[in-house]
């Protein structure tokens, strides 16, 4: 459903998804929690399409304290952060991960150019947010 833009129906399902994965992680977190992990995260990109970052950072900061070593959901938080204007706690995520989801982060940016999705306003931020990226 989203990647066909049924942002409805896609948040529908992701949310059944959620509170499937949240009660089987209660029974047993370790065999459950990355498909927690998994749902927040998809939610996160969801919103983060929709162009609801206060919605992206609230499903990726969840999805990061049930398993903060899946480290792609950083990239949905520092997203839905700099989009809200909020650069150096964005910038700081960026730096932290940056060796290991560099190709992510430059990724995400195009994507997120093409469906146009940055704010004309943080375009500067994502080219500052960029070229440290490539240093």
């Amino acid at each position: 459903y989203r990647d066909t833009q049924r942002y409805e129906e896609s948040e529908e399902m992701y949310l059944s998804a959620l509170e499937v994965y949240q009660r089987l992680t209660a029974v047993n977190p370790q065999v459950y929690e990355p498909y927690l992990v998994r749902a927040c995260n998809n939610l996160s990109f969801l919103f983060l399409a929709q162009g609801n970052f206060e919605e992206a950072e609230r499903y990726a900061r969840e999805g990061s304290k049930y398993d903060s070593t899946h480290h792609t959901v950083y990239t949905n938080l520092a997203a839905s952060l700099l989009f809200q204007g909020r650069y150096a706690e964005a910038e700081e995520i960026y730096l932290r991960y940056k060796e290991e989801l560099k190709e992510d982060f430059l990724s995400d940016f195009e994507d997120f150019y093409r469906r146009g999705i940055i704010p004309p306003e943080r375009e500067d931020d994502v080219e500052r947010i960029k070229k440290l990226l490539s240093k």
